[in-house]
């Protein structure tokens, strides 16, 4: 299948994750690295719906993913959606949608939100109780990610890094937090074009982003 895929172009592949022998996230990895130019849309299909499930299937460069049992409908929604650009209702399956990564003006208000359970339920089809149990866990995580970049920081180690902030973005993309999500990505970018830059005052405002999560307060 890894082969079928280096030879040829698709548009859109579903995963199934718990294939035996090489499971979804190793498979969807190994596609990405053996298609370098245009990358198929990958969306995930199980039956579980746990937080961890759908962080582990970001992390694995999936842009989707649905909870079986999928009907054909939905199926063609999906395809609609994703390679026909029709737009369509999240109520209508379940599906995380993970944004590619892109510049963004950090100074654009809409850019530096700390949390939104609005921009968190669009990354859960609409499940108010997942989007804050997905944040929570986050938060949770916080302090081994500030030690991280410290750590990277101190010894002027932009691989070490690169790995803290891309495992950081990862996981805020899917949570709301917007503006921990578009600093860690900032940095990221930078690293990846090899620009020259400040490391201690990007991770400076890195480290305020994550402070700012870390204090927020939810509403009752």
């Amino acid at each position: 299948a890894l082969d079928y895929a280096s030879m040829n172009s698709f548009d859109i592949v579903f995963m199934d994750l718990h294939m035996p022998g090489l499971d979804g996230y190793e498979t969807t990895r190994k596609i990405r690295e053996v298609t370098p130019g245009k990358q198929p849309v990958i969306i995930a299909l199980t039956a579980n719906a746990l937080p961890q499930e759908k962080e582990k299937v970001i992390h694995a460069g999936m842009n989707g993913i649905l909870i079986k049992p999928v009907s054909d409908a939905v199926l063609q929604k999906i395809i609609n959606q994703w390679i026909l650009k029709e737009s369509l209702s999240t109520s209508e399956f379940k599906e995380i949608t993970v944004d590619m990564t892109s510049p963004v003006d950090l100074d654009d208000d809409k850019n530096k939100m700390t949390f939104s359970i609005d921009v968190a339920k669009e990354f859960t089809g609409g499940n108010e109780e997942l989007a804050y149990e997905l944040f929570t866990m986050l938060r949770f995580e916080l302090d081994n990610y500030r030690k991280e970049i410290l750590t990277s920081v101190k010894e002027n180690d932009l691989k070490k890094l690169k790995a803290a902030v891309h495992k950081l973005h990862g996981a805020s993309r899917c949570c709301g937090t917007t503006e921990l999500k578009n600093t860690s990505s900032h940095i990221e970018n930078l690293i990846n074009q090899k620009i020259v830059f400040d490391i201690e005052r990007e991770t400076s405002d890195l480290l305020t982003a994550i402070q700012n999560v870390a204090d927020y307060q939810i509403d009752d």
